[in-house]
């Protein structure tokens, strides 16, 4: 008779590990589901737990306690299969997510980086612009002031050819009168 107990229980077990093992879950899609399958997955570990070491206990009632405990170890074993592959699917559908926010915020950076560059490019174009435009204000002033530096030297050579014209005028005027008066004063003497 406990022979039979024995392997009713553990006929039960494998039943209720097969049931178990045949309603897996579909991997998660969204946030939702996954946190549902976490939530399931943590209520079926804590029964096989529990489910456990009640067999176990049980067992120690039996004639065949290690052929018991070896049933009841092997059910939990296949429960903890099943809580495993849900939290697998979980874990992955967690690792899928990481890598879209991953990849998204690389996306972002890229964009950011692309317009920084973009503004980049712009400053430097306008800077090469501006700089440009300085050099050819430099030359336009730089080569005004040589035109009227060229134009004051030509009034100054003009003005000393005047004024040398002058003098010579002068000195000429100067030494008639001085002439005439020589003249008057041999003549009026």
């Amino acid at each position: 008779m406990p022979f039979r107990r024995l392997t009713v229980i553990v006929a039960a077990l494998l039943g209720q590990a097969a049931a178990a093992g045949g309603s897996l879950p579909d991997p998660p899609q969204t946030d939702e589901q996954a946190a549902s399958q976490k939530a399931q997955a943590e209520s079926m570990r804590n029964e096989a737990e529990r489910r456990y070491l009640e067999d176990r206990q049980a067992c120690y009632a039996r004639f065949l306690v290690s052929d018991c405990l070896d049933a009841a170890q092997k059910a939990h074993t296949r429960a903890m299969l099943d809580v495993r592959a849900i939290e697998k699917g979980v874990r992955e559908f967690g690792r899928g997510e990481h890598r879209k926010a991953v990849e998204a915020k690389e996306a972002g950076r890229d964009a950011k980086l692309a317009e920084r560059d973009a503004g980049l490019h712009e400053q430097a174009e306008r800077f090469r612009a501006d700089e440009e435009r300085k050099v050819a204000e430099r030359e336009r002033k730089l080569a005004d002031k040589a035109k009227q530096a060229e134009e004051g030297r030509k009034k100054r050579e003009a003005e000393d050819a005047a004024h040398r014209e002058k003098q010579a005028k002068r000195a000429k005027q100067d030494a008639e009168n001085a002439g005439r008066a020589a003249k008057k004063a041999a003549s009026g003497d």
